[in-house]
């Protein structure tokens, strides 16, 4: 053994054990922080359960659960042409929101 060469080994292995586990707590306390923003589950619609639509109103329902709704548009398509039945957008999320829609030839 020259006087050049340690008497331990080198400990490599620890320090990057370490910076990975450094890594995954900071990956994973991000993951915490953004979890909210994310949904897991998709608006809800409710429609009036009737195969035919006449010139009664009516009544749509649209719910989060999750962030809530921020902004909601609803169209109608017949013939080719789209027809804008309700577009809103609000300051504060929402978590349910209800409208009732009115035949124009009801008017």
């Amino acid at each position: 053994m020259s006087a050049f060469e340690p008497d331990r080994p080198r400990r490599k292995l620890p320090i990057i054990g370490v910076l990975l586990i450094i890594v995954a707590i900071g990956l994973l306390g991000g993951a915490y922080y953004l979890a909210p923003r994310f949904e897991r589950s998709s608006p809800q619609i409710r429609l009036p359960d009737s195969d035919v639509l006449g010139l009664a109103p009516v009544e749509i329902a649209i719910a989060d659960e999750g962030a809530g709704l921020k902004s909601v548009a609803a169209t109608l398509s017949a013939g080719g042409a789209e027809h804008t039945l309700v577009s809103e957008q609000y300051a504060q999320p929402v978590s349910e929101k209800k409208f009732t829609v009115v035949s124009a030839e009801a008017l």
